[in-house]
This record gives structure tokens, sequence and C-alpha cells, in this order.
């Protein structure tokens, strides 16, 4: 027969939850819609992303957009960062009187604080008021890591969004150029120490930011 605990007694809850978060994210990585933006080719390729091996990830990320440096920046901390906008399978949770820089991802239970918004003129230009000739640089970290403490390393995180003006299409300098205007590049970059499962936690940031 198996024991019974005594009344009042704390039954010790399995480690879990971590080990299911993580299953979790790695079948977002092998669904056909998942959003990586490299998917590999074959089912071998997923291999690597089951080594346990901690290490240094990196992730950069670089896109041209139709809107203007500030224009995208403000749509990026709307739409991805207080909507959670791109990120599968992770919502974010009502503020309920939180600080408006901070959010928590669910089910992670993950906190990121935005540390920092800066605006700077473009290279090569003057500071004034034109909204198309500056660049604007939101960075952000993790700031509670929720399920994941066995996974990431604490204090390692940061995160910069750099929305600067486009080239000119005809690689002129001239701000005027009417192909340039209205567009921006926007830069993600995305460091972090990972105290185990480096690859898949660098494809989930890739597939995350890629979007």
């Amino acid at each position: 027969c198996s024991a019974t605990p005594e009344r009042g007694a704390v039954m010790e809850r399995p480690p879990k939850a971590a080990a299911v978060l993580i299953l979790f994210l790695a079948s977002r990585l092998l669904h056909p819609c998942s959003s990586l933006s490299s998917p590999p080719s074959s089912p071998a390729d997923y291999f690597p992303l089951l080594d346990p091996s901690g290490g240094s990830v990196r992730v950069v990320v670089r896109k041209t957009l139709d809107a203007s440096p500030s224009d995208a920046a403000e749509l990026w901390r709307t739409y991805v960062f207080d909507g959670g906008g791109g990120l599968p399978g992770v919502a974010v949770l009502p503020r309920w009187g939180r600080d408006e820089n901070r959010r928590m991802l669910f089910p992670v239970m993950l906190e990121e604080t935005v540390t920092g918004t800066v605006t700077t003129a473009a290279a090569g230009e003057e500071e004034d008021n034109d909204e198309e000739s500056v660049a604007t640089e939101i960075t952000y970290a993790v700031s509670d890591l929720g399920l994941l403490r066995s996974e990431l390393a604490e204090g390692s995180h940061s995160g910069t969004v750099r929305f600067s003006p486009a080239p000119s299409p005809t690689g002129g300098e001239d701000d005027a150029d009417e192909g340039a205007r209205g567009r921006c590049v926007m830069e993600w970059d995305v460091r972090f120490e990972a105290e185990k499962r480096r690859a898949l936690w660098e494809a989930v940031t890739d597939s995350n930011i890629a979007t």
C-alpha cells in the first residue's frame, strides 16, 4: 500500500515547470508554422537544439521598414513591447498598476523593463525637429527571469532596438531623397548568457525578434 502524507504536511512539487516550458518552446520551433527566420531543412538539423551546453547568445536582426524612425519606434513600443506582437505562444499580462516600462510574459512569467529611450541626430546631421533625420534607440533588459532562472544567467540580458533613417536607394547622402523618406532601418540586438541549452535559446530568440 502507498504511504499517506500526514495532515498539514507540505508536499514537495516536482520542478517540472521549466521542463514543460522548454518542451513547449521546442515544439514551437518544430512546428511548420513557426516564425523561425531560418528553419532547419531536415529533422536531423533539429538535434543541435537539444544540446544541453550553455554559453553566450547574441542575435542581431536588421530590417528595412516603411515608416520613419520615430513612427517605427512608437509602433514597436505599442505593438511589440506593450502588446506582445510577434511572440508565438506567449502573451503579455495586464499591468494591473505596474510601471508602464515593465511587462510580464505568460506562461514564462518573465519580466522585461525598458531602461531607456534616446533620440539622436543621424550621422552627419544636426539635431532638429525633422523626425525623418533622427534615430531612436530603445534599450531594455530582463528584470525577472521567472520560470527561466535555471536556464538563463541572472542580470546578463540586454536588448537594444535602434531605428535609423534608411539610406538613399541611389547611394547619395541627400536626406531629401524621396526614396529614403518615410523609411528606416531597424537593428534589434539581443545578448545574454544561457546556463543550459544555448542553441535552443538562441533559436527561440531568433524566432521571436525576427517576426
